[in-house]
């Protein structure tokens, strides 16, 4: 019995490590540049087109990659819609440099953050952008899909005018940086599992084999001693 559950104790450890391992799952994310405040205490300034776009943010990584980009991005109005499809380019140098890459749409909401709140919408690249370490780097946000009545209010937050604290970078309205003034971002990368950590998930599958097999070939032979001593008992009775 003791011998059962250790083999699905160790059976389930496997189980919890390699969820942990898998990139897709239990990966913890590595956060690079940030600009969130703790609260709502700002502006949204609209992403629908031909209003005060291009909007972006200006930023310094330290990491030499990029999977994803956090954006706080909300509703403006309580009238019903049907949500909101954003995407964002990395750009070179400039909100009209080069382009490294461009995020799939990220579906928004109606109501998101209305009139406030702290929900981040999150925007996937199909692939790591490789990036320059301490080179100046542009996030440009927009809305795509059909603008409709309910979906054309959809913004995204920022700081007042000169309020805006983050040291690498600036704030960009209608393609014009400010100075003292920042959107509401952050951006990192999600590691892939390193070979030592499959090596150890690796060797802990073996352990739980073999344990399993001891534990089978223990059971079988307590079932034969078992039946050898129930003939022996019935032998003795005739």
């Amino acid at each position: 019995m003791c011998a059962r559950v250790f083999v699905a104790s160790t059976i389930s450890l496997i189980a919890v490590t390699l969820t942990a391992l898998s990139p897709h799952r239990a990966i913890a994310q590595v956060i690079d540049q940030s600009f969130i405040p703790p609260a709502f205490s700002g502006l949204v300034y609209s992403i629908a087109p031909n209003v005060i776009t291009p909007l972006g943010q200006e930023f310094r990584p330290t990491l030499a990659s990029l999977d994803f980009v956090d954006l706080w991005i909300g509703d403006g109005a309580t009238d019903i819609g049907p949500g909101a499809s954003v995407m964002v380019s990395v750009h070179t140098g400039a909100i009209n440099g080069p382009t490294v890459g461009t995020s799939t749409a990220t579906f928004v909401p109606d109501g998101t953050n209305l009139g406030g709140g702290s929900t981040l919408s999150r925007f996937k690249f199909t692939s790591p952008l490789p990036l320059v370490p301490g080179s100046t780097y542009v996030l440009d946000v927009f809305q795509t899909g059909s603008i409709v009545p309910g979906n054309q209010n959809f913004g995204w937050g920022g700081s007042y005018d000169g309020a805006g604290t983050y040291p690498d970078g600036r704030m960009i309205v209608q393609g014009n940086p400010r100075e003292g003034s920042d959107f509401w971002f952050r951006e990192g990368v999600l590691p892939e599992p390193g070979p030592v950590s499959l090596l150890g998930a690796a060797t802990m599958m073996g352990i739980a084999r073999r344990r399993r097999r001891q534990s089978q070939a223990s059971q079988l032979a307590s079932r034969q001693s078992q039946a050898q001593r129930a003939a022996g008992v019935a032998s003795s009775s005739a």
